[in-house]
């Protein structure tokens, strides 16, 4: 619809204060744990966490290949964002961390071969993420109310 947005996607809970100085409205507020089914819904997780482990993984040692070379990084899986995760393995090679690399290349590989990078699982969590936001806009819509209102 013209003139309707939805106010906000959160990462984690850094919009909670928004919200609470009433900048944005609570119940437009998303999150990324909403695309998770409740028994696995993190605590916090970034875009990247829609993806597979395994997955952002290999997009991150693909991406960051001509700077590792022959260097190993140790993955710390008790790191629960993935993005977080791939950046503290990358800092103990001393190679610095792009989000834009695994992300181009993500984007690069769903053109060629997309059940190369979404798994079932992802797909599901893609599709739950985008569920919430339609029925948050529906929600929105229904009110009336216009944009951040």
């Amino acid at each position: 619809m013209p003139g309707t947005r939805c106010q906000g996607i959160s990462t984690a809970f850094e919009t909670r204060p928004l919200a609470k100085r009433k900048v944005l409205r609570d119940q437009n507020i998303l999150s990324i744990g909403d695309a998770f089914d409740d028994g696995s819904r993190p605590l916090e997780a970034d875009v990247e966490d829609l993806l597979d482990a395994d997955v952002y993984e290999r997009l991150v040692r693909e991406s960051h290949s001509p700077d590792l070379g022959k260097k190993k990084i140790a993955v710390n899986d008790r790191i629960p964002r993935l993005a977080k995760r791939m950046e503290q393995a990358l800092k103990g090679a001393d190679v610095e961390f792009s989000k834009t690399r695994p992300a181009r290349l993500f984007l690069e590989k769903m053109g060629q071969a997309p059940d190369m990078v979404l798994t079932r699982d992802a797909v599901n969590r893609f599709e739950r993420l985008f569920m919430a936001i339609n029925e948050k806009l529906k929600r929105h819509v229904a009110r009336d109310a216009g944009a951040f209102r």
